[in-house]
């Protein structure tokens, strides 16, 4: 019997290490210490959009203690897990050397960083801008973009699910907007959005000029959701296009949708887009 309860408390104890072995694997846990650790903000070396990344960074980033940092810093600080990284980052290109997407991403630092910048661990990354095709308009959202890091970090510190999830989750929040205003930009439409599709519009959803949507955007308008597109300068089939619908006011993100392009398909909100939208409105 004592040997029977001795194997019984080995097999309790094996159990309760293995759990505490996965809950430290697990991302929630390794975010833990996001908000004690400093964040280094690493600069491009692209003087517009450096100028942009601090004064937003500095005005706006309240999560954790930053600093900024250059891009040969940050080669030599990535293995270390005092840190996090905030950086602008491309994904790989198309078939034929195409430029892809630069997105804001923010990574933690470790000892696996040495293996190469794709093992460190990924918090988030927001779609920015074509790779190498940055707009006077991917500054102007750099702000929003900011501020959906600095939502999206304790969601993935509180629920495991979310931090799975990623930015996919917070497309729920299109349920909340049926009282809202929705600009869409002409530019942000794909070429298969026909009048007659947008006939599916109600009055509150709008589509006008590229310009106006900014404006509504830099205005801060109240209770209004703004379209922004991120696609590949030259897409290719099977590249990736990003589609958002930030509130102006509050740069809540309230629809994320990532799509792959095809010869049918191109860049910017598709009629599958405009049906969800006007879902329940």
């Amino acid at each position: 019997m004592k040997r029977i309860i001795a194997i019984a408390a080995i097999l309790i104890l094996s159990a309760w290490a293995a759990f505490g072995q996965a809950q430290i694997n697990t991302r929630k846990f390794r975010l833990q210490d996001f908000k004690l650790k400093t964040t280094k903000v690493v600069l491009s070396g692209h003087e517009a959009i450096d100028n942009a990344l601090m004064k937003d960074i500095t005005e706006r980033w309240n999560l954790s203690p930053f600093e900024f940092c250059s891009l040969e810093e940050f080669e030599e600080l990535r293995i270390y897990d005092a840190y996090y990284f905030l950086l602008l980052a491309d994904s790989p290109s198309g078939p034929e050397g195409e430029s892809g997407i630069t997105f804001l991403t923010l990574v933690k630092g470790g000892e696996e960083a040495s293996k190469g910048i794709k093992h460190m661990l990924e918090v988030v990354s927001v779609p920015f801008a074509p790779a190498g095709g940055m707009s006077v308009r991917s500054l102007l959202y750099l702000p929003a973009l900011i501020d959906i890091v600095q939502d999206f970090v304790p969601r993935a510190m509180d629920k495991a699910a979310a931090g799975y999830a990623g930015l996919n989750s917070y497309s729920k929040n299109l349920l909340k907007s049926r009282n809202k205003r929705i600009y869409l930009s002409e530019d942000d439409l794909d070429d298969n959005v026909t009048e007659k599709v947008l006939a599916r519009l109600d009055s509150d959803i709008i589509v006008t000029s590229e310009d106006e949507v900014d404006n509504v955007y830099n205005a801060r308008t109240y209770n209004t959701l703004v379209s922004y597109v991120v696609a590949p300068v030259f897409p290719w089939k099977g590249a990736e296009c990003y589609k958002m619908l930030i509130e102006a006011d509050t740069h809540t993100l309230y629809y994320y949708r990532r799509s792959k392009l095809s010869g049918k398909s191109g860049a910017g909100f598709a009629p599958d887009d405009i049906k969800r939208l006007s879902a329940g409105r």
